[in-house]
């Protein structure tokens, strides 16, 4: 406290000073009848990148760079409260919430009364600045909520401008959901495409109207602002940052004796400054944006220099400069009431140069990213069970960021945090990359015991005849099923014991989805599942591949496995059924009788044969069948042929192909325009392709449950294509690494799917897990492209997949994704994903390292390179069913099945075995085009409840249409007395937003009204607001795309007890 004390000493001397010697002019405004040079300092803080969060903090190993934002945020509280004209902008909650954690009462007064006066603002608002290529939609939302609940609670404010400074291109997404759903009323960011921001100076239209999504129509328009340095930072020779290597401004040096008086010279440079930018902008009103990469932990250097910046520019009259904000800045440039051009694309991909294209990190990092988005997903499925197995009562305390008191909280912190645009985009140094890899593993254990504990609770009750409580099984969760390691399976099924799989559908729709259990069959190779009627499910013993025995020897040899104990050499697998959000168990028992698991048929053998050397049969093509779909493989050359579906009413020639290309190692002179960068965690620079053209050693492994194709392309690279009976889709597993180096060559890795589908140049992508947006190689909507690099100059970000087109048939060759990926299509029926990446070089854009992932996480280290796992989904479909199967895929593999394994016990056995529950009134839960996005307790007693409406309007399907929920007949236990609407960040009540209005101008490139919406009428939101006994009931609307958000207060008179549970369909 003392040091507290003397801080406000220290402040109100500086103040009286100020006010009684000011000398410096500052108190300036806008006026209509000059150039008007908002000053807008702030600081663009990483949370994390070369350095970690908490290093970044508080300021150490400034070996790597010197940065610490708690020396900023302390600073600049002093330099704003010694001057009241004196404003600053920050946004990362991240760093905010830190620090506010640290201060005292009489620092947290005067915060309070710096926002008051408009002196300290928030932009943006999230908890990061979220990345707009890898990270998912809901997650996003997830990530924001996080920041804007905090600065609710904490100010009782909500930003309104959206600031996405720093990432490496811009979604649609962001604009339409993540700022106008938001209630912002601008979005302003740094990067654009070099080719745009040049096609776009002369008219001067760096500053627009951003219609993101056709489905709202003009409803999310949004100021953009795109900063014409094509950065963040302040005009060249202005950045006064005090002992860093940027802060190389010479300083105003300007009383008159002196040797090397400038202030007249630094005078010109800036109103020079302020007027190139104003040939370049429309209206009267220019942003300067002060400040950039961890500036201002010295602010009184910045803002004694902007004192006097601001005074002399002002007492030379050509320009009006004052301390400003985004805020203030978006005001003005509305106040107009002018006609903004209009863009209907997106801002992807971005390059910098001719040959430098920011598409390579789209992959980089592939198993982080994988770990990131499974997480997302169990963070939904934990939340659930928060909320409903606790009979609907939510924590009656207020919950601070991150509580502890939610065994799902400290794992919501995580998940946000590795939104961040050098998080989730695997652009951060390996340590960093390590850092959060810990903070996510640390975050995950009380959740995971959470759910664990409450599903085991669950079960246990609603067996009938239980008596005691803490009899309830003891239920563990497996983290390397991909990697046929499971400690629970594997040691039960070793000593014989009968398991329990207890399984949890997070979806709000019934579901029937191929489960693989591993197994230990030293003691027994017969196994009998039952469902919970006790009756025999059909289960079929698989061996694991060669592949999955290499990276469990990898995991192993890296010390990621204490020993192989956890790993099987079988796998138990079978058809499950689940209800809409609700659970189910299986048994899974020694047996011996006509029940048990069907051993496979092998085809092809693990010495490497392909199957016609392994088989008597003399047939070229292999058919294939899960009965909805079949494949033809050849026995010549180990390929994939052909895909047949729909009762063979639709046919498409397939072959999937492990591809690669040699990265990039910018030797030889550079191209003109071009930096000449080799590929790194950024860019994606390929110097050639290469394909195998050996036949493929093949194995052909089944069953009554499912079909394997196992295809080896290289030593390191294999295929594990499976058919699920009764399926539509295929599972191509894809097994990557490690890559070999020792030749000097980088690797980029991709799978190629070769289809007679007619695309001619179109194809489709996704935004960020939402929209699909047209796609056409070597073309952009705006501007006529000069195409230099004809790969990576076609690669998108790919959330969660793309899709092929015919233009004839209207047929779909769908691919979704389990992972943010990059890819796209370089010919008539081609897709490509690229699925790994290994780079010898840095790309020159600042993270200073390779993306040379290894095993133990150590480039440095003798081991293994990084060997990543994960799954593509195929699906080919007529027009007419495309796009509800493609959705609804997309959503089972966004929100997977939740798997949980115990013993069952004597008596807990037998009553685990009889009850499949779901926690909704109507037995096929939610309308199709319907999904439950969120469901948590938010403290205060009340629960956050989202839905979404999955399809977007132009989609030929009669799911594109709204739809009704009625919440209070949603779940069979739950009942609410009284809710409200929110924006859709849970931060204010939706009635509270009020949006400003923008007039549309001219199109950008000429797309007609009908392509983007111009047409659409969308009905605005002004918020709902229930009570029980009012006219109001709890029916909610959904248009196409749109997402609600709901804050809902249970009612205990009206809980109908614990949902009825009924037996297994």
């Amino acid at each position: 406290m003392a040091s507290t004390a003397l801080l406000l000493v220290w402040l109100c001397l500086l103040k009286t000073q100020a006010d009684a010697q000011r000398i410096y002019n500052t108190s300036g405004a806008r006026r209509d009848e000059v150039l008007n040079v908002h000053i807008v300092p702030h600081t663009h803080d990483d949370s994390g990148w070369l350095k970690t969060l908490d290093q970044y903090y508080f300021g150490a190993n400034n070996t790597i760079q010197r940065a610490g934002v708690q020396y900023v945020l302390d600073t600049v509280v002093a330099a704003l409260a010694a001057n009241p004209d004196r404003k600053f902008t920050f946004a990362e909650m991240s760093f905010f919430s830190m620090w506010w954690a640290e201060q005292s009462d009489a620092t947290r007064k005067l915060v309070h009364e710096l926002i008051k006066n408009k002196q300290l603002g928030f932009v943006n608002g999230g908890y990061v600045q979220n990345d707009e290529a890898a990270a998912h939609y809901v997650a996003m939302i997830d990530q924001m909520t996080v920041g804007h609940q905090f600065l609710n609670r904490t100010f009782g404010l909500s930003p309104r401008i959206g600031w996405q400074v720093d990432p490496f291109g811009h979604s649609s997404t962001q604009a339409s959901l993540m700022t106008g759903a938001l209630g912002f009323d601008a979005l302003y960011f740094g990067r654009a495409d070099y080719q745009d921001m040049a096609a776009r100076r002369e008219p001067k239209e760096f500053e627009l109207l951003w219609r993101g999504a056709k489905s709202y129509g003009s409803s999310a328009d949004v100021l953009a602002g795109n900063f014409a340095s094509g950065n963040y930072g302040p005009p060249p020779g202005f950045n006064f940052d005090w002992g860093t290597p940027e802060g190389t401004a010479e300083p105003y040096m300007d009383d008159p004796n002196l040797e090397e008086y400038n202030a007249d010279s630094r005078n010109e440079d800036f109103v020079q400054a302020c007027l190139a930018l104003s040939n370049i902008t429309r209206g009267n009103d220019i942003m300067l944006t002060m400040g950039t990469d961890f500036t201002f932990a010295n602010a009184f250097t910045w803002f004694k220099n902007m004192d006097k910046m601001i005074h002399y520019a002002n007492k030379g009259g050509r320009v009006n400069a004052f301390y400003s904000s985004p805020d203030a800045y978006t005001a003005a440039k509305n106040s107009y009431d002018a006609a903004w051009p209009l863009k209907m694309d997106d801002f992807f991909p971005y390059a910098d140069c001719s040959t430098c294209y920011w598409t390579g990190y789209f992959t980089s990092r592939p198993t982080s990213k994988g770990w990131i988005r499974s997480s997302t997903s169990f963070l939904q499925a934990a939340r659930h069970l928060e909320v409903l197995g606790s009979k609907g009562e939510s924590s009656s305390k207020q919950l601070t960021i991150g509580s502890p008191a939610l065994s799902s909280g400290p794992l919501e912190l995580v998940v946000a945090l590795l939104q961040h645009h050098d998080a989730i985009t695997g652009t951060e140094k390996q340590h960093v990359a390590n850092d959060y890899h810990r903070r996510l593993a640390k975050a995950l254990g009380p959740a995971e015991s959470g759910f664990g504990e409450r599903m085991a609770s669950l079960i246990y009750k609603d067996a009938p005849g239980a008596a005691r409580e803490d009899r309830a099984p003891r239920l563990g969760m497996c983290a390397f099923l991909n990697a046929s390691v499971c400690h629970p399976t594997v040691e039960m099924s070793a000593l014989g014991h009968t398991m329990v799989a207890a399984l949890y559908n997070p979806l709000a729709w019934p579901r029937t989805e191929g489960i693989r259990v591993p197994l230990n069959t030293s003691s027994s190779k017969s196994w009998t599942v039952r469902d919970g009627k006790g009756k025999a499910v059909k289960s079929q013993l698989l061996p694991i591949s060669n592949a999955t025995a290499d990276l469990q020897s990898a995991m192993l040899a890296a010390g990621i496995l204490p020993n192989l104990r956890s790993s099987a050499s079988y796998e138990l697998a079978f058809m499950a059924e689940l209800p809409p959000l609700g659970y189910t168990t299986y048994t899974i028992s020694e047996g011996s009788d006509r029940d048990s698991a069907q051993p496979s048929a092998v085809r092809g053998g693990p010495a490497g044969r392909n199957v016609n050397e392994s088989s008597n049969a003399s047939e070229e093509v292999l058919q294939l069948s899960s009965g909805a779909l079949g494949v033809n493989v050849s026995t010549q050359t180990g390929r994939l042929l052909s895909l047949t579906s729909n009762a063979g009413l639709l046919s498409a020639s397939l072959n999937a192909e492990v591809i690669w290309y040699n990265s990039s190692d910018a030797k030889g002179p550079p191209p003109s325009n071009s930096t000449n960068p080799p590929s790194g965690a950024y860019m994606f620079r390929p110097n050639g392709v290469f394909q195998s053209t050996a036949p493929v050693v093949m194995q052909v492994v089944e069953g009554p449950v499912v079909t394997e194709i196992r295809q080896t392309f290289y030593p390191w690279a294999s295929l594990t294509t499976r058919l699920w009976k009764g399926s539509e889709h295929l599972e191509v597993e894809w097994t990557v690494g490690p890559i070999p180096f020792k030749d000097g060559l980088g690797r980029e890795i991709s799978v190629s799917y070769e289809s007679n589908i007619t695309s001619r140049d179109t194809f489709y992508t996704d935004s960020n897990g939402r929209e699909m947006l047209r796609r056409v190689r070597d073309y952009r909507p705006t501007w006529k492209l000069e195409v230099n690099e004809p790969v990576s100059g076609n690669y998108y970000p790919l959330t969660a997949g793309m899709y092929l087109k015919d233009e004839g048939s209207g047929a779909e060759l769908a691919i979704v994704t389990d992972r943010a990926q990059g890819g796209g299509s370089l010919g008539s029926g081609q897709a490509e994903l690229m699925v790994h990446r290994r780079t010898l070089l840095d790309d020159q854009r600042g993270v200073g390292e390779p993306i040379n992932e290894t095993m133990c996480g150590c480039s440095a280290c003798a081991c293994a390179g990084l060997i990543a796992r994960g799954t593509h989904y195929l699906t080919l479909q007529g027009s007419k069913s495309a796009a509800e199967y493609r959705r609804t895929l997309q959503q089972r593999v966004n929100d997977p099945v939740i798997l949980l394994f115990g013993r069952a016990g004597d008596s807990s056995g037998q009553a685990l075995q009889q009850w499949q529950t779901s926690f909704l009134q109507h037995p096929q839960g939610l309308p199709g085009n319907v999904h439950l996005l969120t469901l948590k307790d938010n403290g205060d007693g009340q629960i956050l409840l989202r839905l979404a409406h999955l399809y977007q309007v132009d989609e030929e399907t009669g799911l594109a249409k709204s739809a009704e929920v009625d919440l209070n007949k949603l779940f069979k236990d739950l009942k609410f007395s009284s809710g409200e609407e929110l924006a859709l960040s849970a931060g204010q009540p939706l009635s509270k937003v009020n949006r400003l209005k923008w007039r549309a101008g001219k199109s950008i490139g000429g797309e007609s009204a009908d392509e983007q919406g111009l047409q659409i009428e969308y009905k605005e939101r002004t918020g709902m607001r229930w009570q029980l006994g009012s006219s109001e009931d709890f029916v909610v609307e959904l248009q196409p795309m749109e997402i609600r958000t709901f804050l809902l207060t249970p009612d205990e008179q009206r809980q109908e007890g614990h949902a009825d549970s009924a037996p297994a369909a």
